[in-house]
């Protein structure tokens, strides 16, 4: 915001302006303290990224947030159905496939028969459910 008002910004490392003497404690002090080292060249600025970048740093970001939510999500999913004693993890090598979503799903909608619920596997699954 500061940067979009036209002021000039810049950001400080904290490790710098605690290795010089002269320590307040309040916040208001701090930032007095902080301008007058910045006017005396003390401080040397560190690198900002452009706006440009900063944008795709938030994207990355929020994504990275995303999956590991997602992830999250369907180690809940495995731990309820486990702890419900089903354990699709056995049979499925993730929850993720179809195969166990269509399980999981039939579950949803009430399906409890297990040969109902083995006729719903899928591709290379198919024959370890026949044994």
């Amino acid at each position: 915001m500061l940067e979009a008002c036209g002021l000039a910004v810049q950001l400080d490392g904290a490790a710098q302006a605690r290795n010089l003497p002269g320590r307040p404690k309040t916040d208001k002090l701090d930032a007095q303290r902080l301008a007058r080292l910045t006017e005396m060249g003390l401080l040397h600025a560190s690198f900002v990224p452009p706006a440009a970048i900063r944008a795709l740093r938030d994207c990355t970001r929020a994504r990275t947030r995303l999956v590991q939510e997602r992830t999250r999500c369907w180690q809940r999913l495995e731990k309820l159905l486990e702890s419900a004693l089903v354990k699709v993890s056995s049979v499925a090598s993730k929850l993720t496939t179809e195969s166990a979503k269509d399980m999981v799903k039939a579950m949803i909608a009430g399906q409890r028969d297990p040969r109902t619920l083995a006729a719903l596997a899928r591709g290379r699954m198919k024959p370890s459910m026949t044994t």
